[in-house]
């Protein structure tokens, strides 16, 4: 065979080569079109169950998209997922319903999600997250004082004005929030320590408590004189043990006398 016709079939070979490569990556683009459909179609059902009123069908629906990294970057999934949160936030209980501790590790599963991919400029996404279940101690109180900064005061000081639990949690967090937010406007920082000053006050035990830890971690010198005059006479003594080393034991107002001992302690090493 000539030089020629061995180049011409060579060539011919190339381009058989070719060509199946070429249909080997439209058929991969192919099944990534159609998984990626699938995905997209399944993503938009769940979505859909978010909005449902068995609230069983809208917590399966997070279970099966929480641990879906693809779909958690995307935008339509990231808006859905606060609207679930804000949403399950205001579920209230039929007559006689209990929500169980089942439901209430959904919810707090569901913040925890939220939170990692949460905008911390964004005042309604900090706000859903401000009204979320949370212990006054975790690190989740730490990043929302820290991170939601002066966002989150006016979402704080409205739920310092609701029930109980709220108060118990939002007030500890506007405690570290004043402690650690520089740049709070002179009138906002008035309506925080005002509110911090009504909690320690608090008709409830275990409010007042929270909030009383709150100011040993992170509370400041204006705070001594009321914490005084809790520490000398805070009405709550311990349930069922009113009586230690032949006194009755207040442990709130033994509380507040530990929180000004912190206080004055980091005063001084300053």
């Amino acid at each position: 065979m000539s030089y020629r016709g061995e180049f011409l079939r060579g060539q011919g070979s190339m381009k058989t080569s070719k060509i199946g490569k070429v249909a080997l990556v439209l058929f991969f683009l192919a099944c990534c079109s159609v998984a990626y459909s699938q995905r997209s179609s399944s993503s938009a059902s769940l979505l859909k169950d978010f909005k449902s009123s068995d609230k069983q069908r809208r917590e399966a629906a997070y279970n099966q998209i929480k641990d879906d990294k693809e779909a958690l970057r995307r935008p339509e999934v990231k808006r859905a997922l606060i609207e679930l949160l804000d949403r399950e936030e205001h579920v209230a209980p039929k007559p006689g319903e209990e929500l169980g501790e089942g439901y209430i590790e959904y919810i707090t599963n569901l913040a925890d999600t939220v939170t990692r991919m949460a905008d911390w400029n964004d005042l309604h996404q900090v706000c859903v997250l401000a009204e979320s279940p949370y212990d006054s101690h975790s690190d989740f109180a730490t990043e929302l004082a820290t991170k939601g900064g002066k966002a989150a005061v006016p979402c704080l000081l409205k739920m310092a004005r609701g029930g109980p639990g709220e108060r118990s949690g939002a007030i500890p967090v506007l405690v570290q929030l004043s402690a650690v937010t520089t740049d709070l406007p002179p009138a906002d920082r008035q309506k925080v320590r005002q509110a911090i000053i009504v909690g320690l006050r608090d008709s409830e035990a275990g409010v007042r408590q929270e909030i009383v830890d709150a100011v040993n971690r992170f509370g400041t010198p204006d705070f001594i004189p009321v914490l005084e005059d809790i520490a000398r006479s805070d009405p709550e003594s311990l349930p069922g043990s009113r009586m230690r080393d032949g006194k009755e034991h207040f442990p709130i107002r033994e509380a507040a006398a530990k929180a000004i001992q912190s206080i004055q302690g980091r005063a001084n090493a300053k």
